[in-house]
């Protein structure tokens, strides 16, 4: 009865251990999933903050060049920051307008 009994224990430690190795494993691999994919999505959103800020300060250059091209036609000092400034006023209420319609 007392040799049942060791191997009684014996298995069901070998059956304990390898189910903690399984959920080991499976939540190691859960974790390395979940770090990779953040590593993934930082990646991607350094890189949109990246390219906007260039887009943004791309089209600043563009705005107060045309401005500055359009004081010098026009040869009043100013006028084409005006005219630049309610253009882009202008497309900015436009599109609040649209975005709040859809």
């Amino acid at each position: 009865p007392s040799s049942s009994g060791k191997n009684d224990f014996s298995l069901k430690d070998v059956f304990l251990q390898i189910v903690e190795g399984f959920i080991k494993n499976f939540f190691e691999q859960l974790q390395d999933g979940i770090v990779s994919k953040a590593r993934e999505i930082i990646q991607e959103a350094k890189r949109s903050v990246t390219i906007t800020l260039l887009i943004v300060f791309g089209t600043i250059f563009l705005f107060v060049g045309l401005a500055n091209v359009i004081d010098v036609v026009i040869g009043f000092k100013g006028i084409g920051f005006l005219c630049i400034g309610f253009i882009v006023m202008f497309i900015g209420f436009f599109l609040s307008i649209l975005t709040r319609r859809s």
